[in-house]
């Protein structure tokens, strides 16, 4: 992918991308994956690391995304491409939202909005658990067990996240590598 593309890409997905991070996924997955960049799994590692990390997952996902195709200055292109539609669409549409916010379009519109934000989060949601079943059954390891152990985890340790990412990593880097 040239830079041309890439960053046409993210100011695409960029400008497309309301509601948050989450909602990227599965714009990025039919682009990269569907496109033949990458493979669904070094896809789906690149989200879990991206979230894993400080930072908003989208953010980290495009720069870890324009890394891989062109180096230190795809990673920066990308995450810039990607911040700027949607600080610009905020610094234009601010003013208008507050001097009309009371009118029931804007309500209406909003409600909308969240809806597809959650219809595009449960796509991605939706995908993943059909890879990972494809994972889990086509190619033999076994995630569900890693699930259950930070599912348990989890459940005795809820005021310790490090731990659990922590042991997330570590059975993600012994087990599923």
């Amino acid at each position: 992918m040239s830079l041309i593309e890439l960053m046409v890409v993210f100011l695409g997905v960029g400008l497309l991308t309301i509601g948050g991070g989450l909602v990227s996924i599965p714009l990025l997955l039919n682009i990269f994956v569907e496109g033949g960049v990458l493979t669904s799994t070094f896809f789906y590692q690149l989200v879990s690391i991206a979230e894993s990390t400080p930072g908003p997952i989208a953010i980290n996902l495009a720069t870890y995304l324009g890394y891989i195709q062109a180096n230190v200055f795809g990673a920066l292109l990308a995450t810039a491409s990607f911040i700027l539609p949607s600080y610009l669409l905020v610094e234009l549409m601010y003013p208008f939202y507050i001097k009309f916010r009371h009118l029931q379009i804007i309500d209406v519109t909003m409600k909308v909005l969240k809806l597809t934000v959650l219809s595009l989060i449960g796509i991605t949601l939706v995908r993943m658990v059909e890879h990972l079943i494809e994972v889990t059954f086509i190619e033999g390891t076994m995630p569900w067990m890693g699930l259950g152990i930070l599912a348990l985890i989890y459940f005795f340790n809820q005021k310790r996240p490090l731990l659990l990412i922590g042991c997330g990593a570590l059975f993600g880097l012994f087990f599923l590598g």
